[in-house]
């Protein structure tokens, strides 16, 4: 599941029962806490995406373009080394989202 930072609205534009139901299966556990009607705020925002394995989903210093709250899946934090190598620094599974930088009014990634 993600969602795009304060831009336009985009994906459901309809906040049904039904709509609510549908993205409430995501089984993110941030996401599950929420109230129906702190869900009809997102929901205009939220969008359910499928992810391909080794899926680059943002760089240091770029735009952060999307908020993702992981369903069924874990990423991969990862930082590269001198030498190319990469070392995975950090994990978010369906207990969190991406994108942290965004709580301190950041608009790129760290």
């Amino acid at each position: 599941m993600i969602i795009q930072p304060p831009l336009p609205s985009w994906g459901y534009n309809m906040a049904t029962s039904n709509v609510i139901q549908s993205v409430r299966m995501c089984r993110n556990n941030l996401l599950s806490m929420l109230t129906d009607e702190e869900y009809q705020v997102l929901l205009p925002r939220l969008e359910l995406v499928h992810l391909s394995l080794k899926e680059i989903l943002s760089q240091k210093n770029t735009r952060i373009e999307y908020i993702l709250f992981p369903c069924t899946t874990v990423l991969s934090v990862l930082s590269y080394m001198a030498d190319g190598s990469a070392i995975e620094i950090s994990a978010v599974g369906n207990e969190g989202f991406t994108g942290m930088e965004i709580l301190i009014n950041s608009t790129h990634a760290v």
